[in-house]
């Protein structure tokens, strides 16, 4: 009896171990997914890119004469996921003084991904964010930070939403992602002026890579304003045409306003930019400089916005993927 009690023993712990074989060798990993190497460059500008102010184009050379830091970054799924940003399958920043400034070599599997690329002038953050999706749940984008106070107009990203299949060779366009506002104020600057504010209300404060705009608060919620102050000096008073510019987040803003304060902080004048979207908003356009020009001390003050089209023109680099089948 005791001998047949273990070879029993030894029977279940045969058909155990030959269980645990088999669930191993049809692992979903190994079995389900083809691994590729990705190779990346994004290598010389060598295009013309939009003129940074409104006087036409200027001549860019070299990724690093326009950059400092290129960010990486790539998500498992797709953006409407709920756990999109958490799903991260690498993210690297490299510097223009790094060797291999511009090439980046990835491996990545026969899934969906967002791959995101982000330039700088400074060295930014990346992070996942909660946003309103659909029917009331939320779900998780990438969010970019620059991590300064102003943002420069030398930000600039491009995003590839694919299913890695096969090999893929193609160009990538990196375009700005912010935007300009100028405003051109027409009239005699008074003698008491001290300075003119500008304010964005409802102020994102990061950018939405998967979007591509600032980012989406939620529908309860208001960001802060931001109040841009340009300082009027002696020689811009009693004197037109005062220009001020900021760049800014891609974004449908609450408001944008124009005031002017003499040297005790009180108001002079303060107007309102006419919406352009539905009557309550305006709305600024990826990559779009926008001029803002009127009078603003007349009685019958009104600002009359246009688009300068030479300073949305993309900087195309040079992109090439090449998937080649994993061996293993």
């Amino acid at each position: 009896m005791k001998n047949i009690c273990t070879m029993l023993a030894a029977l279940c712990v045969l058909a155990t171990s030959c269980k645990k074989e088999n669930s191993t060798q049809k692992s979903p990993s190994q079995n389900d997914s083809t691994a590729f190497s990705v190779n990346f460059n994004l290598g010389d500008f060598n295009v013309q890119s939009g003129g940074l102010q409104t006087t036409g184009l200027k001549s860019v050379n070299a990724l690093k004469d326009q950059i400092s830091y290129l960010h990486y970054a790539v998500y498992r799924g797709s953006p409407s996921d709920e756990r999109y940003a958490y799903q991260v399958r690498k993210q690297l920043m490299q510097t223009a003084n790094d060797a291999n400034f511009g090439a980046i070599t990835d491996t990545l599997y026969s899934k969906r991904y967002g791959i995101y690329f982000v330039g700088a002038k400074n060295a930014g953050i990346i992070y996942p964010s909660e946003i309103h999706g659909t029917a009331g749940y939320y779900i998780t984008h990438p969010i970019y930070d620059p991590q300064t106070p102003t943002l420069s107009k030398e930000l600039y990203y491009a995003k590839i939403d694919t299913t890695v299949t096969s090999s893929i060779k193609k160009s990538v366009t990196l375009k700005r992602m912010v935007s300009m506002f100028t405003v051109r104020i027409n009239d005699i600057m008074p003698a008491n002026a001290d300075k003119v504010v500008i304010t964005y209300r409802d102020y994102p404060p990061g950018f939405d890579l998967a979007i591509g705009t600032g980012r989406i608060r939620f529908r309860e919620d208001l960001y802060d304003d931001l109040a841009v102050t340009y300082q009027v000096t002696a020689s811009d008073r009693g004197k037109e045409n005062f220009s001020a510019s900021t760049v800014i987040w891609p974004y449908r803003y609450l408001g944008i306003n124009i005031s002017c304060y003499d040297k005790n902080g009180n108001t002079i004048v303060s107007k309102d930019v006419t919406p352009n979207y539905e009557d309550s908003y305006f709305n600024v356009a990826i990559n779009t400089h926008y001029i803002c020009e009127g009078s603003l001390f007349a009685q019958s003050a009104s600002f009359k916005v246009s688009v300068d089209e030479r300073w949305n023109a993309p900087i195309k680099v040079p992109f090439n993927i090449s998937y080649l089948k994993h061996k293993k």
